[in-house]
């Protein structure tokens, strides 16, 4: 799933592995990929599975959050974890920073109904 936003609403960004616990925070300057959760590994959750993103400006952005993982495909590399799949990731191309869910990051043979609920 992607999310597009002007460039101008959300020049930063804010990952936490909990919401009072460690933060990094960067400048999500650039062109192309800017930022994914391989860049902020915790050991606190499986793979690179982050439960909150926000891109914002001081006054407004764009926040994510996930409970847990439950019902995502993840890819990940055990031996290397640098390697697995990014579960959020930033972009920016021509004044658009866009947001990545990456909900199923591996070939799977979908057997049944999957709801994912956004709010």
């Amino acid at each position: 799933m992607e999310i597009p936003l002007h460039d101008a609403v959300a020049p930063f960004s804010t990952a936490r592995r909990r919401a009072c616990a460690a933060t990094q925070h960067r400048d999500a300057a650039g062109e192309g990929d800017v930022w994914d959760t391989r860049k902020f590994p915790d050991g606190e959750w499986y793979g690179n599975f982050k439960p909150y993103l926000l891109a914002r400006r001081e006054e407004r952005g764009l926040c994510f959050f996930a409970d847990n993982d439950r019902g995502w495909v993840l890819d990940v590399n055990e031996q290397q974890p640098a390697q697995s799949a990014p579960c959020l990731a930033l972009r920016r191309d021509k004044g658009v920073l866009t947001l990545r869910l990456n909900l199923v990051q591996k070939p799977i043979v979908i057997a049944e109904a999957r709801k994912i609920v956004s709010a």
